[in-house]
């Protein structure tokens, strides 16, 4: 049985309510490392782009691009399925930021750790009739999956076409 809008909401709201929240008290920005030998200890995540790598790394308030980071810290055996996406949909509605306004990312005008996190589940979500054709009705959703989708390491990540049958059974 699939869950509704409502109980997803109720299920995460819930997620919520028994998880540790933690706000970093640095802010963060993405610093381009000429190789990945060189990636700060103190980095919290790296990604690849092409031949070029780049940290999440602690900076200055006044740091071009920086952003607060939270953490959930979700307890034993809570189902957080769907958590990074409900909460997104929720900071963005609230606060406007993200795709359903103007900027290119889903986080703001750079990319982001959540479009890094969201491309993967949306190359999934296109795979079902139901969600190509949501997605194509959206045009600034779609606008943010053509340009993620075209970044070189999603190009040699996402799922092989040989996949896709396997996936859709699964939907």
């Amino acid at each position: 049985m699939r869950e509704s809008i409502e109980q997803m909401h109720e299920r995460l709201r819930g997620v919520m309510a028994a998880s540790r929240f933690e706000a970093l008290s640095q802010p963060y920005a993405w610093q381009q490392v000429s190789k990945l030998s060189q990636l700060p200890a103190t980095a919290l995540a790296a990604v690849r782009d092409g031949a070029t790598w780049y940290a999440l790394t602690a900076v200055t308030p006044e740091a071009t691009g920086a952003y607060r980071i939270m953490v959930f810290h979700f307890a034993e055996g809570s189902n957080a399925s769907g958590f990074v996406a409900w909460l997104a949909g929720i900071i963005k509605k609230e606060v406007g930021t993200g795709v359903m306004d103007e900027a290119p990312w889903l986080a703001g005008p750079s990319i982001s750790l959540a479009d890094l996190h969201a491309a993967p589940m949306f190359a999934v979500f296109r795979l079902a009739p139901e969600g190509a054709h949501l997605l194509g009705r959206q045009n600034r959703l779609q606008g943010w999956w053509d340009r993620v989708s075209a970044r070189p390491n999603f190009v040699h990540t996402h799922v092989p076409p040989r996949h896709a049958s396997t996936i859709q059974g699964r939907l």
